[in-house]
C-alpha cells in the first residue's frame, strides 16, 4: 500500500514538472521586463526606501477543491 502511494506521489510530481518550469519562465519574464524598464509601476519596482516584498500568487480556478492549491 505504501509503495503504491509513493509511486502515485512520484507520478504526480513528475506530471507537475512542466507546469512548474513554465511558471518559472513566466516569472523570469516578468522580472526581466520590470528590471530594465523605467515605465514599470512603483508597485512592481519599489521605491528603494521600504523593505517591502511583492508576492505574485498563482492558483487554479477550481473553486473550493480543498488541497488542490495548497
Amino acid at each position: 500500500v505504501a509503495a503504491a502511494k509513493l509511486r502515485r506521489a512520484q507520478e504526480a510530481a513528475e506530471a507537475a514538472r512542466p507546469y512548474s518550469e513554465r511558471m518559472g519562465a513566466v516569472l523570469a519574464n516578468i522580472t526581466q521586463a520590470i528590471g530594465g524598464g523605467g515605465d514599470a509601476p512603483a508597485l512592481m519596482t519599489g521605491t528603494g526606501k521600504d523593505d517591502v516584498h511583492l508576492l505574485i500568487v498563482c492558483t487554479a480556478e477550481r473553486g473550493l477543491c480543498g488541497g488542490f492549491n495548497s
